[in-house]
C-alpha cells in the first residue's frame, strides 16, 4: 500500500493543451509500461549518452513475470547499476523480466 502511494506522489503531472475534440490515453503519454500494473515498482528512468536508464523493483511477495515496455527504444538491455549494458533482453520496444521479491533490475534502452 505505501509503495502505490509513493508511486503516486513521484510521478510528476503534465499540463498539455486539451480540447474538447482532443482525447487522451494515457498509454499515450507513458515513457515505461509495466504489466501487470503494480508488479513492479520504478524506481528511476533518466537519459544516458545510450539511451535510457530504467530501474524496477519487486516489493511484493512472490515471483512475477512482468512486460516492460519503454516507448521508442530498439533495443532492451540487462544493464549494471551504472545503467552499462550486460546482455540484451530484446529488440524492439518490450522485453520480459521474472522477478522475485526484493530484486532489483537495472534496463538500458538503447535508442
Amino acid at each position: 500500500m505505501v509503495v502505490q502511494h509513493a508511486e503516486g506522489f513521484a510521478q510528476p503531472l503534465a499540463l498539455l493543451p486539451a480540447t474538447s475534440k482532443t482525447s487522451f490515453e494515457a498509454n499515450e503519454f507513458s515513457l515505461v509500461k509495466v504489466e501487470p500494473e503494480n508488479s513492479v515498482a520504478i524506481s528511476a528512468a533518466y537519459p544516458s549518452r545510450d539511451g535510457v536508464v530504467v530501474r524496477l523493483w519487486r516489493p511484493y511477495e512472490g515471483v512475477a513475470k512482468v512486460r516492460v515496455q519503454i516507448s521508442g527504444a530498439k533495443s532492451v538491455w540487462l544493464a549494471d547499476l551504472f545503467g552499462k549494458p550486460q546482455k540484451q533482453l530484446a529488440r524492439g520496444e518490450a522485453a520480459t523480466i521474472e522477478f522475485k521479491c526484493g530484486e532489483i533490475v537495472t534496463l538500458l534502452a538503447t535508442n
